[in-house]
């Protein structure tokens, strides 16, 4: 909006406006120069989870986790970290409002947000699909006031001493949010740690050993 002179020529603007916008999408904000290892997925989600457990004797008195023995053909290279991206939306803009010619008013904003999973490297060979998620809102307001003072003529802004003096009054406001959770899970409190209802079964661990009849811990007998 323009101030217009008698014959309608545009002199002066009255209020004017300013509006910009970002969106990022990023993969990986910081890739490895050599790539990141990972479990092949046919090997750590269907048999580290269908048959987590694994003999570690032939005579299968004992067990071991199986993703604790990844045999080299299991594990696989790749060009990014897993589940490590970032999603971020950013906004600002202001209104600039000439109410006399020495008074301006500036009413803005702006506003920043970010939706990322945090990288954790103790996840990466098998666990990355469960990397926290983190959830960052910022935005911020203000209003601003300013007034300058003019000489009334050309001459008695040669003669002035102080010249194109202004103050300036501006309130702002901010307020920052961020919310850690299991992308999962949610704010779900009571589903975090809960790994599931069990059935218990009992089985000697001890037994009686030898000539002298000693008595030896031998752990659970598992058929396989």
């Amino acid at each position: 909006m323009f101030k217009k002179d008698s014959v309608g020529n545009k002199v002066k603007p009255l209020i004017g406006f300013f509006l910009s916008g970002q969106y990022t999408n990023v993969v990986d904000g910081c890739p490895l120069y050599i790539g990141d290892l990972r479990v092949r997925p046919r090997y750590g989600r269907t048999s580290c989870r269908t048959r987590p457990a694994l003999p570690r004797t032939t005579t299968a008195l004992r067990t071991g986790l199986r993703q604790r023995f990844p045999a080299p053909s299991d594990l696989e290279t790749i060009k990014t970290r897993q589940n490590a991206g970032q999603t971020a939306y950013t906004a600002s803009g202001k209104i600039d409002i000439t109410t006399t010619p020495t008074i301006n008013f500036t009413v803005g904003g702006s506003l920043d947000y970010s939706n990322r999973q945090d990288y954790n490297r103790n996840n990466a060979l098998l666990n990355a699909e469960n990397n926290i998620r983190i959830k960052a809102t910022t935005w911020r307001a203000f209003v601003k006031f300013t007034q300058r003072f003019t000489n009334r003529s050309e001459e008695d802004e040669k003669k002035a001493t102080i010249k194109n003096a202004f103050y300036t009054l501006q309130l702002d406001y901010s307020q920052f949010a961020q919310n850690v959770e299991d992308q999962v899970h949610g704010d779900r409190f009571f589903d975090y740690g809960y790994v599931g209802k069990f059935n218990t079964f009992r089985a000697p661990q001890f037994e009686f050993s030898g000539p002298a009849c000693a008595v030896a811990q031998i752990g659970e007998r598992i058929r396989w």
